[in-house]
């Protein structure tokens, strides 16, 4: 799955309504993403200026997931 495939996934799956801190519900969205075989070994991630304005985060908050990952 290329990075433009991953960001509509996650755009698709990131869901607001959940009460949970955003970090956490795009940690969790890519770990499943990786062990639902969305994300391979070797993929790229989206820029974390491209997803933080897909989602409509914080960038602060990619770069806090990007790097817990």
């Amino acid at each position: 799955m290329d990075a433009f495939i991953l960001s509509e996934w996650l755009q698709q799956h990131f869901a607001p309504s959940d009460d949970s801190p955003a970090y956490h519900r795009l940690y969790r969205l890519i770990c499943r993403a990786i062990l639902e075989g969305h994300l391979g070994a070797g993929a790229r991630l989206p820029s974390t200026r491209d997803l933080a304005a897909d989602l409509g985060i914080a960038r602060n908050t990619v770069l806090q997931v990007y790097d817990q990952l």
